[in-house]
């Protein structure tokens, strides 16, 4: 299982690359060949969003700036923040699949949907019987209700 685990995570992060490297290259060029400015009017709408987006990328423009003129403080913030992610990754219970047991089974028994409501204990009663009769089980529960089509989709 660790095997399959590790060959999907080695996936997920050659995925990941290639996405950033595909937003950070293709795109812009892409964009940049297929969009053109356009003249003209434009509708209430369009006016709010531009105006919107300009104003964000006044924000970003300001932000760079402030952080390019003190690099060596945005420098320490990144080095501090990488410290903490490597605490993190250190530290904290990760993973797919729990390194212990969680104390927990889930079981289903079904009926025919045109069976009576009177007769759904009994069909869940052999299997929560075997159950009962682990010593290690110390509870159970039962959840009865009428199986449809559309609760299995």
């Amino acid at each position: 299982m660790g095997r399959l685990l590790h060959e999907f995570s080695v996936t997920i992060t050659v995925a990941i690359l290639i996405s950033g490297f595909v937003s950070l290259s293709f795109t812009p060029m892409l964009g940049s060949r297929f969009l053109k400015h356009e003249q003209g009017k434009h509708g209430v709408i369009y006016r709010a969003l531009e105006s919107g987006f300009e104003a964000m990328t006044r924000s970003y423009d300001y932000t760079l700036k402030k952080a390019l003129r003190h690099s060596f403080t945005t420098i320490l913030i990144a080095f501090a923040m990488l410290a903490g992610t490597v605490y993190l990754f250190f530290t904290m219970p990760t993973g797919f699949i729990p390194s212990q047991d969680s104390g927990f089974m889930f079981g289903v028994t079904m009926a025919a949907r045109t069976s009576p409501s009177t007769r759904w204990p009994g069909i869940s009663s052999p299997s929560r019987k075997s159950c009962a009769n682990d010593p290690a089980v110390t509870n159970i529960g039962a959840l009865l209700r009428k199986a449809t089509v559309d609760s299995f989709l």
